[in-house]
């Protein structure tokens, strides 16, 4: 008596770049979001692009200031010294993209 079902075989595949069996419910393989080399884009490494876990991040604009005001967020003072740093991300899959910014007092 079998106990196996006949599709047993069909949930798994072996991962094109380094072999590895992956379970279907797992996704993609950690070498594809990792490796720049397997992704849908590698030519945004030329451009200065990074690559990480399936998504593509370069730094934009780095700015700083002098706060005139009380920020809302409670996160900057008047007179303090801040950085907004610009972050484009552009997914790997789709394509799209968006932008982050991030705001820190410097010193």
């Amino acid at each position: 008596m079998r106990n196996v079902p006949d599709d047993w075989d069909s949930y798994y595949s072996n991962c094109a770049a380094c072999g590895k069996q992956v379970h279907a419910s797992e996704g993609d393989c950690e070498c594809y979001l990792s490796n720049p080399e397997y992704s849908e884009r590698p030519w945004l490494e030329d451009s200065g692009y990074d690559y990480c876990e399936g998504e593509w991040s370069k730094i934009v604009s780095e700015r700083k200031h002098v706060a005139r005001k009380d920020h809302k967020d409670g996160l900057i003072t008047t007179g303090q010294k801040y950085q907004i740093t610009r972050t484009r991300m552009v997914d790997d899959k789709t394509g799209k993209s968006s932008h982050h910014n991030i705001k820190r007092v410097v010193k």
